[in-house]
């Protein structure tokens, strides 16, 4: 009976090398590629804060509509933008998966913060896998920070006159444009 002869043992342990590296690389490929919203908010440019005015030392109210694919824990960062960006500490998060609909409200308004129209813009970031991150933004609508003589009924008096200037300005263009349409 003849011997069977095996592989020379470098030749298997290159196979084995081979394999192992194929089966990295297809893991790290997985991760690079593969798409995972993690957090997906609805209506992401338009999340809604409560009030229309809020003053210095007020805390902000919004509703943030979501749904979560899986449980990642993530931090969550939020700021207060009208040509200058207040940030606020990043906050962590580890809800479970689902969809909901919450009310935050544990912004607070600055006390050094000017008087004037703000919007907040947040992000979502999570660590899907080491190498790679999910983020999600938003933005709320704007609203007005007032200055602290100014009460809020006089705030609603002054949205209501602002609004009937613009649409007297809106008539206004409007007029000129058919006066010269029908010269």
């Amino acid at each position: 009976m003849e011997k069977i002869k095996y592989a020379d043992p470098r030749i298997r342990l290159s196979f084995i090398a081979l394999f192992i590296t194929a089966a990295i690389a297809g893991i790290f490929a997985y991760w690079l590629v593969w798409p995972d919203n993690v957090v997906v908010v609805k209506n992401p440019n338009h999340v809604h804060v409560l009030k229309n005015h809020y003053h210095r030392g007020e805390h902000i109210s919004y509703v943030l509509d979501f749904c979560k694919s899986r449980r990642i824990p993530g931090k969550i960062y939020r700021s207060l933008v009208n040509g200058i960006q207040v940030t606020y500490t990043p906050v962590e998060s580890d809800l479970s998966a689902g969809c909901r609909q919450v009310t935050i409200s544990d912004l607070k308004v600055p006390e050094f913060i000017t008087p004037g129209i703000y919007h907040i813009e947040g992000a979502g970031v999570y660590e899907i896998n080491p190498l790679r991150e999910y983020r999600n933004e938003w933005r709320s609508n704007d609203f007005e920070i007032l200055p602290d003589d100014l009460s809020s009924s006089s705030a609603d008096l002054k949205d209501r006159l602002s609004k009937v200037m613009r649409d007297v300005k809106e008539h206004e263009i409007a007029d000129k444009k058919w006066q010269k349409e029908h010269q």
